[in-house]
Order: structure tokens, then C-alpha cells, then sequence
């Protein structure tokens, strides 16, 4: 269903997402995480989100969990995986952990399904559970990538083909109502071209990567109240930005991206996030030469604040240490994980299980 990167035509939708968008609206026509609580004290492990690919040697669908100890160094890592075949799990994209160890994965095909955490710590017994909750919203759902919790514990869902964000509020979660119209749904199709992913900023306000435009988008914690298409906040379309990825704060408060298209990752200031503007990054990592960063796609921070990057079309997670990400450069990574599946999407740390 995929396309290698290989710099596609400018008339295509830009590489990473694009060609994601491509497949599944086939299909259609057819974390920032959330925090945990006392299991945190067992991990964090990494957790993966994989829309399965049919007829891509290496693609997978699911979840997969890399434990701790799998991540002190570089080489194939052994997983666990969750899968279903046949289910909306195989076209997994965004996850997140709520506070309480829940798992919740949306789906490229409308879907938003929820794992508890006694059905994470029985894999050994039950590897593939069936979701204790699925939620749908034929009417709203368009084509869902990234997700993440806000600090109500309220799930953001960015709906790339719909150029929206879906509020699915605490108390629909609890509810598990098979179909649900979302509590806010906020449009813009203006700004918010084939938006990727969202993270939210310690005042509560929401971030988006916009890939078909590159540009950063913010809504104020204010603005996610109600529905509808107000302008945003902030706007950052810097030239830095090239079909950016997955979005993370780091622990000062700078905002950490991914660029699918130039196979960078770039890091903007807290201070340069304070108002609409065209910014250059202040930091800039690219690849070191050995294909260390070829299409990023996924990023994360570690609680050590290591700085944790997926390649979509190689299957590599890389991992910087603090001192790598300081200034611009092309550092080697520090750890480098082989043979994991192709095409995820979102990457988080979450409880080990």
C-alpha cells in the first residue's frame, strides 16, 4: 500500500503522511501521553502504534511494547506485540496512556479502542485481548492519526482528513458508548492542513503539527472549550518545518519536531513559541551520514530526557542523549533499534507491562 519516500513529485501530498493519507482514504473509499501513576515505577517502556501495510515486507498492525531493558542498547530488541488481524487494532496510529494505566489507541478507520491495564499485564496469558472499549463517531471520525490527553484526562484526537482535533471528554471515555459525537470538535482548514499530532504545553494549550502546509499550530486552552473554527493562538511556518511528525516538549518547555521531509529534527524555544512568526530553529539535527535519521517520524522523550526519534521507512528508533541535542549538528546516536516494524506512527513512554 506504500510508496518508498524516494522524493515523490511535489503534486503528491508530502511523503510521510502523505502516503499514509493515500492508502487509507483507498481504505475509507472503500500521546502526547498521558501520565501514569504507581506503574510508572516498572517502567517506561516504549509503545508503538502500527497500521498494518498488506503486502509491505516488515509492516505489521498494532501495538508493540519494547521493555526497559530492551532499550539500553542498540540492536533488534525483542517485543511484545498486540495484534488483530481482521480488527480496527491492524490499523492502529495514535496512542496514549490515561493516568490510571489505560491504554487507548485510535485507528485510521474511526475507531478509538481502549486496553485496562489488567488485560496489559496478562499478556503472557491473553498476547491479542480484545478491547474492553470501542468507540466510534461515523459522523465526525475522518482519518485519525495522533491522540493525547489533556490534563482533565479529556482524549484530543487529530483528524487528518478532516483538518480537525476531536475532544472525546473523560466522562465518553468512562461511558464507552459504541458511537459517540465528539464533546469539541475544532476545524481549520486554513492552518491545519493534514494534521498529524498534538502535545500540550504546560498551560494546557494544544499543539499541532500541520504536515501539507508545515506549520505548528496552537489553540489556547481557552479556545478548546467550545466547538468551532477560531484562529489560532500561535502559528509557526517557519522554513525550519518540512512535513513535520510527532511533536514533544522537552522539561525547559522547547518543542521538539520531526521533518518527514528533510530528515531532520528540530527544536524551537519556549520563547519562540509566544507569537505567530516564521522563526529558524535553534537546534537542527540531521543525520550523521549512516542513515541515523531517514524520514522521522515518531518522537518522544524518555524520564531521563533522552530524546527518542522513529524512522518510518527504515523500522529505527535512535536515541540522543541531552548533550547531543545542545547546539546543531549531525551527532551519531547513542542507541540505535533494528528490525522493528515499518510505517508506525505514533511513538510514547508508557508503564512496562
Amino acid at each position: 500500500m506504500f510508496q518508498s519516500k524516494a522524493r515523490i513529485s511535489s503534486v503528491c501530498r508530502p511523503a510521510a503522511l502523505r502516503l499514509l493519507v493515500i492508502a487509507s482514504l483507498a481504505l475509507l473509499g472503500l500521546t502526547v501521553s498521558g501520565g501514569w501513576t504507581a506503574a510508572r515505577a516498572e517502567g517506561p517502556a516504549l509503545w508503538m502504534a502500527s497500521p498494518e501495510q498488506t503486502g509491505v515486507t516488515g509492516a505489521t498492525g498494532g501495538i508493540i511494547e519494547v521493555r526497559p531493558f530492551q532499550l539500553l542498547k542498540s540492536g533488534v530488541p525483542k517485543r511484545i506485540k498486540i495484534k488483530d488481524a481482521f480488527g480496527p487494532l491492524a490499523n492502529s496510529a495514535g496512542i496514549a496512556f490515561q493516568p490510571n494505566g489505560a491504554l487507548w489507541v485510535t485507528t485510521l478507520n474511526k475507531t478509538v479502542l481502549k486496553f485496562t491495564p489488567a488485560q496489559l499485564s496478562n499478556l503472557s496469558v491473553v498476547p491479542h485481548p480484545k478491547p474492553k472499549v470501542k468507540i466510534t463517531s461515523s459522523s465526525s471520525f475522518g482519518f485519525n492519526i495522533g491522540c493525547a490527553f489533556d490534563s482533565h484526562v479529556n482524549l484530543w484526537i487529530v483528524d487528518s482528513l478532516n483538518d480537525a482535533i476531536h475532544e472525546i471528554s473523560h466522562a465518553q471515555l468512562a461511558a464507552g458508548t459504541a458511537e459517540v459525537t465528539p464533546a469539541v470538535t475544532i476545524t481549520d482548514t486554513t492552518d491545519l492542513t493534514s494534521p498529524s499530532f498534538a502535545a500540550f504545553d504546560a498551560t494546557g494549550d494544544i499543539w499541532i503539527s500541520s504536515l501539507s502546509n508545515s506549520k505548528l499550530v496552537e489553540f489556547s486552552a481557552s479556545q478548546l472549550a467550545n466547538s468551532g473554527s477560531p484562529t489560532p493562538n500561535v502559528i509557526i511556518s517557519s522554513t525550519s518545518l518540512n512535513e513535520p511528525g510527532e511533536i514533544a516538549f522537552d522539561s525547559s518547555g522547547n518543542l521538539w519536531v520531526t521533518n518527514a521531509g528533510n530528515d531532520t529534527v528540530v527544536e524551537f524555544t519556549a520563547a519562540q513559541l509566544t507569537a505567530t512568526g516564521s522563526p529558524a530553529a535553534n537546534v537542527v539535527i540531521s543525520d550523521d551520514g549512516s542513515g541515523s535519521l531517514a524520514t522521522p517520524w515518531g518522537l518522544q522523550f524518555d524520564d531521563t530526557q533522552r530524546l527518542w526519534v522513529f524512522d518510518y521507512m527504515s523500522g529505527h528508533v535512535v536515541k540522543y542523549g541531552p548533550g547531543q541535542l545542545a547546539a546543531t549538528g549531525s551527532p551519531t546516536p547513542r542507541i540505535t533499534l533494528t528490525g522493528l516494524p515499518l510505517f508506525s506512527a505514533q511513538i510514547i513512554f508508557g508503564p512496562k507491562h
